[in-house]
């Protein structure tokens, strides 16, 4: 029975956002989400992201999240709130990539990538919410971990930690 309820639980339901990335002389040339974790201590029920545009002043990646509680064999509900800007000063067309990442106990992750095609004196900017729901077996304090981070001819990332707090019912 209780594997049973264990293989019913693992289905994964993934809600696509709509992207509200704020683009000037730039292009998405690849994207991909997914989620990655699953074994006998807890695993990944659902995740999705929300994207706001908002155009910052400077270079940056940020992120955040909060502790949580919950209770064993229970949906715990977790965030990351992620915000990135890159402006294109090189002179010539790059490629950059942005990784957001929302992690329960390290292994139970929601990923997101995003390729990007800026022309010189372009820009690219996001802020976006990560979702992630999670289940835990045992009682404990698991790690929580939201991150952003952007690669190219100018790089910057971020990450913020916090703790989902498991209980019994």
């Amino acid at each position: 029975m209780k594997k049973k309820l264990i293989s019913a639980i693992a289905m994964i339901i993934i809600t696509s956002a709509a992207h509200a990335l704020e683009l000037h002389n730039a292009v998405i040339l690849r994207h991909r989400t997914w989620i990655s974790g699953s074994d006998h201590k807890g695993l990944v029920i659902s995740a999705h992201l929300d994207n706001k545009s908002q155009t910052l002043s400077s270079s940056t990646a940020r992120a955040s999240t909060n502790s949580v509680y919950g209770v064993v064999n229970a949906n715990i509900y977790t965030q990351g709130s992620h915000s990135y800007y890159v402006n294109n000063t090189s002179g010539t067309y790059q490629t950059y990539t942005v990784d957001l990442k929302l992690c329960a106990n390290s292994i139970y992750c929601f990923h997101d990538q995003t390729h990007i095609g800026v022309q010189k004196g372009g820009y690219f900017s996001n802020n976006a919410t990560s979702y992630l729901t999670c289940m835990f077996s045992y009682t404990g304090s698991y790690r929580l971990e939201a991150t952003t981070s952007i690669s190219g001819d100018t790089s910057s990332s971020d990450a913020s930690r916090a703790t989902i707090y498991v209980k019994r019912s």
